[in-house]
């Protein structure tokens, strides 16, 4: 969605309005925060018409891959830890989302964050601050070309997916 200043400009003083109405069902604390964060095509997320700009789907799929990749590596059994950390050369604290480059990816970290923060998904990553000093979102995009295909096949990835996972980010 994209919005003229003019359009920008009467949406904030309606939010405005509303604040100083005291209307407590609108919408206008959430409309002023996507505007103020230029996450605009947040405004259209009722309209299920509307499809999600290209890198708003791609950012969530990093977040529901990297969810999937750690909740299930904390499943696995200590074996299995050890094989992964072997094959990968990765210690444990590798295994963790650390977000996006704030200073060179800071659409995706926006993204991220608004997805987060005033979307309520993918909470799991809520007390992170996924501002990362490394641009990664090159290491996220091969492994998503490698999560796409084995996403919906299970509640646990195995051992082995996960090292496939994170062995394609070194194939980039």
């Amino acid at each position: 969605m994209q919005l003229t200043p003019p359009e920008k400009l009467i949406l904030t003083m309606l939010t405005e309005i509303h604040k100083r109405l005291e209307i407590t069902d609108s919408k206008a604390e959430f409309i002023e925060k996507a505007i103020d964060s230029n996450q605009l095509w947040a405004l259209s997320l009722h309209d299920e018409e509307t499809k999600l700009p290209k890198d708003v789907e791609r950012v969530w799929m990093i977040l529901e891959m990297w969810q999937y990749i750690e909740t299930s590596y904390k499943n696995l059994s200590d074996d299995d830890k050890k094989h992964i950390k072997t094959e990968t050369n990765l210690s444990e604290g590798y295994l963790t989302f650390h977000g996006f480059d704030g200073n060179h990816e800071t659409k995706d970290y926006s993204i991220a964050r608004f997805t987060i923060d005033e979307l309520g998904k993918y909470v799991y990553f809520q007390t992170r601050k996924l501002d990362d000093t490394v641009q990664l979102a090159e290491y996220y995009n091969a492994m998503l070309a490698v999560y796409h295909p084995i996403k919906d096949k299970g509640s646990h990835l195995p051992a082995k997916t996960i090292i496939t996972l994170v062995n394609a980010s070194r194939k980039s």
